[in-house]
């Protein structure tokens, strides 16, 4: 909280105070397995001392919680927050048991080989209704992906994407070698038992692994690089094929491409969709398909 004419100078200080805090732990040690980030909001009392304590206090919990969203930031509250606040709130509370309600589906989408005009297998998409409203995977995804509840969200996604899967190749004719494709979050790329998860997962379906691809998009690579490339090593070694997604947007590394076991690029849409139109993106897109045939890559 702070009052009109000094709530400056405690954003100030706020500011100055994170990255000390990092520096503080980097001298002790030079290679630090936790990193503490701060997520702080400000409220601004009124010259005329009408708001109270306790309302000051709300208003700055309200103005953490847009903090929360960006990582590592300071807000200052403002009225327009507390509907989008509240929003938050509730698809948070509605998320927790997600996994455990009928709203929360895997929905697929064909994947054609376009030299022989065959589907050859489906992408899981994750979609979800709440309480009679189709939410948007816009806008939850990036709240489970904060709360943490994208790790058994993701799990439960798949496993249902790997049970259609060996029913597809059970029982549909020439359906055998179809395969799904699932999205992993960078969070649960880099829990610490992923490559059991998948593991135990393929197993229970009696699914083999190599029926099985999974997407990363390219924000693993702002993560622990050792911690990533591990578990994706980990889980290229089941036999699971690997396909770093969104391709272009705004993480990309080449040197990323040498470490991370990945077999497919996928370009995102926005670049493809424009094609034609676009010569720009053109040049982005016949660039991008170069560098994924110089390092072998579908």
């Amino acid at each position: 909280m702070a009052s009109d004419s000094a709530w400056h100078s405690v954003l100030f200080k706020t500011r100055r105070t994170q990255p000390a805090s990092s520096a503080a732990i980097m001298a002790i040690n030079p290679k630090p397995e936790v990193i503490i980030t701060a997520s702080v909001g400000v409220s601004r009392a009124d010259s005329g001392g009408t708001k109270s304590a306790a309302l000051l206090l709300q208003e700055a919990d309200t103005a953490m919680y847009e903090s929360k969203a960006g990582r590592n930031a300071t807000t200052v509250f403002d009225a327009t927050m507390q509907d989008r606040t509240r929003r938050r709130i509730e698809i948070e509370q509605l998320l927790r048991n997600a996994t455990e309600s009928p709203g929360l589906e895997a929905h697929y989408q064909p994947i054609i080989d376009a030299e022989r005009g065959a589907v050859v297998g489906f992408e899981a998409l994750l979609r979800w209704t709440a309480m009679g409203e189709r939410i948007s995977p816009d806008e939850f995804i990036p709240i489970a992906e904060d709360s943490g509840l994208i790790v058994p969200i993701g799990a439960f996604v798949l496993d249902e994407a790997c049970r259609q899967a060996a029913w597809w190749r059970a029982n549909i004719p020439g359906g055998q070698d179809l395969y799904v494709s699932v999205n992993l979050s960078a969070r649960q790329v880099i829990s610490p038992d992923i490559v059991d998860v998948v593991d135990a997962t393929l197993l229970r379906h009696q699914l083999p692994a190599s029926a099985l691809w999974l997407e990363i998009t390219e924000t693993v690579m702002t993560e622990d690089s050792a911690v990533t490339a591990a578990a994706m090593t980990g889980l290229r070694s089941l036999g699971v094929r690997l396909a770093l997604d969104d391709f272009g947007t705004g993480y990309s590394s080449l040197s990323g491409l040498q470490y991370l076991p990945v077999s497919r690029l996928k370009i995102d849409r926005r670049f493809v969709m424009a094609l034609g139109s676009n010569q720009a993106n053109e040049d982005l897109v016949r660039c991008i398909t170069a560098v994924a045939g110089s390092f072998d890559l579908d």
